[in-house]
């Protein structure tokens, strides 16, 4: 799957959604639909599938990608994280070392 900025924002969304070890349905949409919304082709969608059902199979975002873009990747994460209602410790954690890597 090519590294393009869409694809690692997906990524990167799946990461926080998976950071507690669970996706729950409202997690797993609004990825869905951020994934179908930036465009990913049919194929980087069944990969969005894939990784939805399997936390070990999911590569790391390339955060170099997203520097560029900060504060839209950290308010979708920050969406992401409240989906379900809560932040967990986990997804807090993520938040800050992703706002920390990103500068």
């Amino acid at each position: 799957m090519a590294g393009s900025f869409q694809v690692e924002l997906v990524k990167l969304l799946l990461a926080v959604a998976w950071a507690d070890h669970r996706i729950v349905r409202t997690e797993a949409d609004m990825v869905r639909d951020v994934a179908r919304t930036l465009g990913l082709t049919a194929s980087e969608l069944a990969e969005v599938e894939r990784w939805l059902g399997n936390e070990a199979s999911l590569p790391a975002a390339d955060l170099e990608l997203l520097k560029p873009h900060k504060h839209a990747v950290l308010a979708a994460a920050h969406t992401l994280v409240m989906a379900d209602d809560r932040i967990a410790p986990e997804e807090a954690a993520l938040l800050h070392e992703i706002e920390r890597a990103l500068g």
